[in-house]
């Protein structure tokens, strides 16, 4: 009897360019390749490539012996992140992973697509429109029909965008385009005509993005040589979530009445003013935030009329934090609850009732009243289903998914009126 023959594996170096998603591709990753990918900041290393790529080689060597001695390839992806690849300190050690890895498999995604781009000639320039956690359709190039890159996946597919940067002008006679956007041709994703280096602008890792496990997939067939097979693993947002994506609204709360409910208690809003003040509102933040753990800021760089800032130290305020990984919610560092941060934060909301009963309330010229103050990453549109994810980021890496403070108390600056 000849034994079955087993595919080889697939090492994965994953370089972090600091952003909060990578950690959803390391999950994803281990999941297509069978191995946790072995992670490296950008800066590791004292930014020296050579060493980091031996330190990786050497982990490799680990483990095939550990798996008696398994055929074990290897490839590199290029994590999402701030910034821009043309400043070493933002690329880091991907730079030199491009351009000293020419027959590595390489697959950059967004700020890693970006990168490639401008190392291999093309531009990197401000988008027409920001993207944050927005979803598009792209459209695959004709050329890219046989491309293994995209097997499995249908010619539009709709994919979710973050970023305010884009690669534009690419070498043609170097990089190929294989995906653009339906609605404007902007390039989503491009192949090195010579070398096994690919780059997407989108987020395959997104929940949103359809088909990003088949061509997590297929990056891990092309550095095997093995043929691409349909993939098993997949998103599975409902269709309502997939709505709220593209049609986000925040509904207004229903009318409650302040004795509807011994389980409601009543707040009222004091508001106070100090006139005629011309400050700088960084240094008022820093001076009055900038040691607190947990703070916020709203401002805009769009010579804004209003800023506003505070933190936890009120007596009603609280600092809320989601892991998806363990579909935990902590407050103020300590108590954890079991509910969902869409759930906690309604079950907060129910709870209290704020009266607009101030006289200065009517003539104030915004309707901030305080609340929770945030983000929700936008893998967190998948919350109401109950993560099945078995690989945690190590805790000192980790990034909450949603993130908020309870504002009790809040500091305006008017800088049209200057108070």
């Amino acid at each position: 009897m000849v034994a079955q023959r087993q595919p080889p594996l697939v090492q994965t170096l994953l370089l972090d360019n600091y952003d909060s998603y990578t950690y959803n591709l390391y999950q994803m990753l281990s999941q297509v390749n069978g191995l946790e990918p072995i992670v490296y900041t950008n800066d590791a290393f004292q930014g020296n490539w050579d060493v980091a790529y031996a330190a990786f080689l050497e982990h490799v060597a680990q483990v095939q012996a550990a798996h008696r001695h398994a055929d074990v390839r290897v490839n590199i992806v290029l994590s999402p992140g701030p910034g821009t690849p043309t400043k070493v300190e933002d690329f880091g050690l991907c730079a030199a992973a491009i351009l000293k890895s020419p027959h590595v498999p390489i697959l950059g995604v967004c700020l890693g697509h970006q990168g490639m781009a401008h190392l291999y000639g093309g531009n990197v320039e401000r988008a027409p429109t920001v993207m944050h956690g927005r979803t598009s359709r792209i459209q695959q190039h004709s050329n890219s029909s046989n491309d293994p890159f995209f097997f499995g996946i249908p010619p539009t597919f709709e994919v979710v965008r973050y970023h305010s940067l884009l690669a534009t002008s690419l070498p043609v006679a170097t990089l190929e385009i294989l995906a653009s956007t339906s609605e404007d041709n902007l390039v989503m994703a491009f192949k090195h005509r010579t070398f096994p280096h690919y780059g997407v602008q989108f987020h395959p890792e997104s929940v949103c993005s359809e088909f990003g496990y088949q061509l997590l997939q297929n990056f891990r067939d092309i550095s095997t040589g093995e043929a691409c097979q349909p993939c098993s693993l997949h998103h599975a947002p409902s269709s309502a979530l997939m709505q709220s994506a593209k049609h986000s609204t925040v509904k207004e709360p229903a009318t409650t009445s302040a004795t509807a409910s011994p389980l409601v208690d009543t707040y009222h809003v004091l508001v106070t003013s100090v006139e005629n003040v011309a400050v700088d509102t960084s240094i008022v933040f820093e001076k009055l935030y900038g040691q607190s753990s947990h703070s916020y800021w709203l401002d805009s760089s769009n010579n804004t009329r209003f800023s506003f800032m505070g933190d936890t130290a009120g007596p009603l305020a609280k600092h809320v934090a989601y892991d998806k990984w363990t579909n935990t919610v902590t407050i103020n560092s300590t108590t954890t609850s079991s509910l969902t941060i869409l759930e906690f934060i309604r079950m907060e909301l129910a709870s209290m009732h704020v009266q607009d009963d101030s006289p200065h309330l009517a003539s104030l010229p915004f309707d901030f009243r305080g609340g929770f103050v945030g983000y929700f990453g936008y893998e967190v549109l998948g919350v109401d289903h109950r993560s099945d994810l078995a690989v945690h980021p190590p805790a000192d890496l980790a990034v909450p998914d949603a993130s908020f403070v309870f504002a009790d108390r809040v500091v305006v600056y008017d800088a049209l009126d200057q108070h």
